[in-house]
């Protein structure tokens, strides 16, 4: 069985999707977000889902100003749609005094509920 087999499998067994739906894919630009990505658009046809790769801009790495790119092609090369949000993690993290990695993550869940 392939790894698109089995996250199909997996997907069916625990009813992560419903024919005809929107998913939203987080989509951080690694290997393994891109992988999801490339995964459910394979099976997206089979089920009828619309898909929107989702990526959220911490405000922490420079480099993720070309990963937004970077998802945005991906996204677009798959036939999905793409959003993203940009949100100053640090400068939240300060004003709570809390860790950018705990609002990083709070942000983000936020985000991808909108």
């Amino acid at each position: 069985m392939n790894l698109v087999d089995r996250v199909d499998a997996y997907g069916r067994q625990h009813g992560l999707w419903q024919p005809g739906r929107a998913l939203v894919v987080a989509c951080s630009g690694g290997p393994d977000s891109l992988a999801l990505l490339d995964i459910l658009s394979r099976l997206a046809p089979l089920y009828r889902l619309t898909l929107t790769a989702c990526y959220v801009h911490h405000g922490i790495r420079r480099a993720a100003d070309e990963e937004v790119g970077l998802v945005r092609r991906e996204a677009v090369r798959r036939h999905c749609g793409f959003a993203w949000q940009y949100v100053d993690v640090p400068a939240l993290a300060r004003r709570e005094k809390a860790s950018e990695e705990a609002v990083g993550r709070r942000e983000r869940y936020r985000i991808l509920r909108e």
